[in-house]
């Protein structure tokens, strides 16, 4: 099945074809950095940063990396969950965002296109891309095709 190129005629599937490399495990850590200024919310406020940091292995030995702020510390545990039920569902799978949110698109459809499960593939989709960009030796921006930087 071809799927539709992000990027317009073929370059995605150019930049697939070199990096051949399936998708492995993933670690997931959670960290509460303190902010150097609290952000005032109409909701509260913020007085440190809670993140999940996130490295996704591959076939290739490259480790793809990303990060996601959870608005709630108390969301980190689900969150972190979530991102780790998304990740044994794509293990194996080719490192393609496009086929594997695709499969996201079939395997959670009854969560729809918001809430955790959205923000936890989006934190593998930027783990992905960060590997695809890391096998080819090249920034993101170049790779996605800005050869001016």
């Amino acid at each position: 099945m071809m799927l539709p190129d992000p990027m317009g005629g073929a370059r995605y599937q150019a930049i697939l074809s070199k990096a051949e490399m399936t998708l492995g495990a993933v670690t997931v850590r959670a960290v509460l950095p303190p902010m150097p200024k609290p952000l005032k919310t109409a909701s509260g406020q913020l007085s440190h940063a809670p993140v999940l940091l996130v490295d996704l292995e591959t076939s290739a030995g490259v480790t793809g990396v990303s990060y996601l702020f959870s608005p709630r510390p108390d969301m980190l545990k689900p969150l972190m969950e979530t991102v780790l039920a998304l990740a044994a569902a794509a293990r194996g799978m080719r490192c393609d965002p496009v086929a594997v949110s695709a499969h996201f698109d079939r395997y959670f459809l009854i969560f729809g296109g918001t809430g955790i499960v959205t923000m936890a593939r989006a934190a593998l989709d930027m783990a992905m891309w960060d590997a695809l960009a890391k096998q080819h030796g090249a920034p993101l921006f170049r790779l996605l095709g800005d050869s001016d930087g």
